[in-house]
């Protein structure tokens, strides 16, 4: 998982380097020492290159006599220096400014107001960095790929934390938040798998998508602002509880998939709910909802969205060993019932469609779908290693990627004659039997 998180890194990190040097407009270059440099329109230089080998660089307070106020777009980067000073007159650091070099330490000097889109990314010997009171916005990506980087305290000045700003800082211990923070966006702590606690301030209202997945969290309080919580927010984190305040009225596709939880309670302000949020929850065998929400419901332990008429999620620690999903329901959701130990489950005739990995991993060693079913989302019954018969009608008019990949080599369907699911048995070299003739096995 770390590897594949690396290489998404470099790709995406691959595409944001073309489309910065896209936006680059011509301006005169001048050069002093090894130093380039052009003028910005009040009369500062803004560094644009170096040239030289330097081991640990000053960088000057003067070029030509023009004071330097900014370091511009790659102006430092894929250098093997391992120290920098950067001088008072500094301003603002920008995109890339130092990617990819040698550093391990850094210190901002307190005239920088921002650090620029991936400014230190890849500076993967980086250890320590200082940010100043006087930096108000911390760019897209600014730490992203700082494999070494163990603690950052960003200041009350800074109000803003861009995207990815400490993704898959691996080695990043502790992090402080400043209530000048009031959201926490996509991917800001993605990756940081040694990060096990973290100080959520009041300020924040929203908590991006995969803002704090794959990290190594044991405990995480929400405060009492929050209203959303995005995609994999938390996902494939250690987290063995967490309480959702009833300040929240939107919970994202699998918000907590792959946490420790046991519990999961959702407050009636919750009016939006995403793709099972508990997905891949191993010990998880109790959802709370309040028989007065408005929304949402649980029958028998499992959970439903009532505008939908979609079954959310049964619980990974499930009880029961087979289930009868309730008549009137609609909709089976996306990994709705992933990784359950169930071994039977009767899908009822007000079922319409079967959702992306809904019965992934499941223990199920048959299934008759009824003829309401018209879909059958990718990776439906994925891994159901022990499933060996399943019944398909000809009302099913698609049947998604890999649905039944990696089931038991015994699997044989039921299908109808000259139907969409008989063309997709052949299609896929599958073992199929017509309806009316069960003894009548195709290969």
């Amino acid at each position: 998982m770390k590897k594949l998180l690396v290489l998404l890194g470099l790709f995406l990190l691959v595409l944001t380097l073309c489309a910065l040097a896209e936006e680059d407009e011509a301006r005169e270059v001048f050069k002093s020492g090894d130093f380039e440099y052009t003028l910005l329109s009040d009369g500062g230089a803004e560094i644009t290159g170096y040239a030289g080998a330097a081991e640990e660089l000053d960088i000057p307070s003067e070029l030509d006599g023009h004071t330097v106020t900014a370091i511009g777009k790659f102006a430092f980067a894929w250098h093997n220096f391992t120290a920098v000073a950067i001088p008072d007159s500094v301003k603002s650091i920008g995109d890339l400014a130092f990617a990819n070099c040698g550093l391990t330490a850094v210190t901002i000097p307190d005239s920088v107001t921002s650090i620029g889109d991936y400014a230190f990314s890849e500076c993967s010997s980086l250890t320590a960095v200082a940010i100043p009171d006087s930096v108000t916005s911390i760019g897209e990506g600014a730490f992203y790929l700082c494999f070494s980087l163990t603690a950052v305290t960003v200041p009350n000045s800074v109000t803003s934390i861009g995207d990815y700003a400490f993704y898959l800082c691996f080695s990043l211990t502790a992090v402080t938040i400043p209530d000048s923070v009031t959201s926490i966006g996509e991917g800001v702590f993605d990756g940081c798998s040694r990060l096990t606690s973290v100080a959520i301030p009041d300020s924040v209202t929203s908590i991006g998508d995969y803002a704090f997945a794959n990290c190594g969290l044991t405990a995480v309080t929400i405060p009492d602002n929050v209203t959303s919580i995005g995609d994999l927010a938390f996902a494939n984190c250690g987290l063995p509880a967490v309480t959702i305040p009833d300040s929240v009225t939107s919970i994202g596709d699998l918000a907590f998939a792959s946490c420790g939880l046991t519990s999961f309670a959702v407050p009636d302000s919750v009016t939006s709910i995403g793709v099972n949020p508990i997905a891949a929850c191993e010990n998880l065998n109790t959802i709370y909802v309040s028989p007065e929400h408005p929304y949402l419901a649980t029958i028998d332990g499992v959970l439903f969205s009532k505008p939908d008429r979609r079954l959310i999620c049964c619980p990974c620690a499930f009880e029961a060993t087979e289930y009868t999903i309730p008549q009137g329901i609609q909709i089976i959701g996306d990994y709705a019932f992933a990784n359950c130990g169930l071994t039977a489950v009767t899908i009822p005739d007000s079922v319409t469609s079967i959702g992306d990995l809904a019965f992934a991993n499941c223990g199920l060693t048959a299934v008759a779908i009824p003829d309401s079913v018209t879909s059958i989302g990718d990776y439906a019954f994925y891994f159901c290693c022990s499933l060996t018969a399943v019944t398909i009608p000809d009302s099913v008019t698609s049947i998604g990627e890999d649905a039944f990949a990696d089931c038991a080599d015994s699997l044989t369907f039921t299908v109808e004659r000259d139907s969409f699911a008989a063309q997709y048995c052949r299609e896929n070299d599958y073992k199929y039997t017509y309806s009316d003739a069960p003894d009548l096995l195709k290969d």
